[in-house]
């Protein structure tokens, strides 16, 4: 399978080692307006021809699959054009900055046959497949809630992340940084939630962003049965991400930071008092188990925090071959993109308004 990537960045260099992962998989092209960037990664994957221009790459080596790894305000432009070339694509996040964008390029698909992804990695994560299949089975019940947190720190005024004028494009996207990592906290809420979700957000600043723009968003989900909750953070130290999600029977505390999860009973057959001790203790073993486990198969190289995004396009590739759906669902990209749309044109109309006074 004759593969491309567009953009030499950091992260391509993990999509180049999920490329490898797959046996008959073999990139034939690199995107990259610096040759000499693109010439790098391509030292890693048998030196493929590198070039500026993507028309001119599509057209000489007709690629079966792409890999988007550029800037987000390029994403739909080249994924408009890879699809209509006949080729499927694989987006990294945000999928793309307005919900238009990405209903469109779902039309194009469906037209040129060709498949469309986006990178929701979270829920391929070794633990996060196990915790959907225990959902999944009904031990915990039915979900009535889910508790998203994506944590991140900027480091201050003076980090990186906050200089003024910056040319990173992580400043030229609505949003800014909320955009960058938003999309895992609310993917991660609809998998469990659906796609047909009603939203309130509060934006709240505790002091650290710049010009007093907000550094922190929650937002409240609600499908008319379930309640979720999303918090995107930009000052939690050190980092914090995790889920909860609450069932009828039992909640399970998913910690995504450090590949480990807890199962508490609610409800059980035994004096309070027992009933207490007993999860306490059970959540003790299972992370000092899970601890452990999860150190020594890091180690060991068995686990990595990209493993979700390995198993991704290892699914995705397979849905490619056997001409199935892929491993992302159309429904589940559009309302990540649509939710996150309008819930920053309101952060920015308000940062914008506080900014002004």
């Amino acid at each position: 399978m004759k593969t491309a990537i567009v953009a030499a960045g950091g992260i391509a260099y993990v999509h180049l080692k999920g490329i490898q992962k797959i046996p008959n998989a073999k990139v034939v092209g690199i995107v990259e307006k610096y040759i000499t960037r693109g010439e790098m990664l391509g030292e890693l994957c048998g030196n493929p021809n590198v070039y500026t221009q993507l028309d001119q790459m599509l057209e000489k080596e007709k690629p079966d699959v792409v890999h988007i790894c550029a800037p987000p305000r390029l994403h739909y432009p080249i994924a408009k054009t890879c699809l209509k070339a006949g080729a499927s694509v694989l987006v990294e996040k945000p999928f793309t900055l307005f919900g238009k964008e990405a209903r469109d390029l779902y039309k194009i698909a469906e037209k040129s046959g060709a498949k469309i992804c986006g990178m929701h990695n979270h829920l391929f994560d070794q633990a996060m497949l196990k915790i959907k299949e225990i959902v999944k089975s009904g031990e915990i019940g039915e979900v009535v809630s889910v508790d998203s947190y994506y944590g991140f720190n900027l480091g201050g005024e003076k980090s990186k992340y906050n200089i003024k004028d910056s040319v990173h494009w992580v400043f030229n996207i609505p949003g800014g940084h909320f955009l960058n990592i938003g999309p895992h906290a609310m993917y991660m809420a609809l998998e469990f939630l659906g796609n047909d979700v009603s939203f309130e957000t509060l934006a709240t600043n505790q002091g650290i962003a710049p010009d007093g723009l907000s550094d922190e968003l929650r937002i409240i989900l609600n499908n008319g049965k379930q309640v979720g909750y999303v918090t995107v953070s930009l000052n939690a130290s050190p980092y914090l991400h995790y889920l909860n999600i609450y069932g009828r029977k039992k909640i399970i505390q998913y910690d995504i930071a450090n590949w480990s999860f807890n199962i508490k009973e609610l409800n059980p057959r035994i004096p309070n008092a027992v009933a207490r001790a007993w999860n306490n203790l059970q959540v003790g073993k299972n992370i000092i188990t899970s601890t452990i486990g999860a150190t020594v198969r890091s180690l060991s190289g068995r686990l990595t925090h990209y493993d979700g995004m390995w198993e991704l396009i290892r699914q995705f590739y397979e849905s490619i071959e056997n001409d199935t759906e892929p491993p992302v669902s159309k429904g589940q990209v559009i309302a990540t993109v649509e939710s996150l749309e309008k819930i920053f044109n309101k952060i920015d109309k308000k940062d914008t308004e506080q900014g002004a006074k």
